[in-house]
């Protein structure tokens, strides 16, 4: 992306990564979103979860199919931050934080992990 700077000359302002833009099931970005969003210091946050939700509901209702596998694909997200990341590791070894991020899923405690809204 370019943008006009104050003497009309051109400078880059943004980039894109096509890589990461794909049409897709909206239940797995709601479901990034919310895992990605509700989860404070590793610990589910109920009332962040019913107002992100409630909130975009009014704008794109989920599905009655979607809401019963919301669930399912917030552990989805998880594990494919996990993948993403161990497989990072393997470029850059020496990073402390891509380490922590590969057991992503499993410091959050996903594998028994339920919705729970009250």
């Amino acid at each position: 992306m370019f943008a006009t700077g104050p003497t009309r000359s051109y400078f880059i302002s943004a980039q894109l990564d096509w890589e990461e833009v794909t049409i897709g099931a909206p239940l797995l970005d709601m479901a990034m979103t919310l895992l990605m969003f509700c989860f404070v210091k590793r610990v589910f946050q109920p009332p962040l979860f019913t107002s992100l939700l409630d909130g975009y509901m009014q704008v794109r209702p989920l599905m009655k199919e979607e809401l019963e596998q919301l669930e399912v694909a917030i552990k989805h997200a998880g594990l494919m931050i996990s993948l993403f990341f161990l497989l990072q590791s393997l470029q850059d070894a020496s990073s402390e934080i891509a380490k922590d991020l590969q057991e992503f899923y499993w410091n959050y405690g996903l594998p028994t992990w339920k919705i729970q809204t009250s």
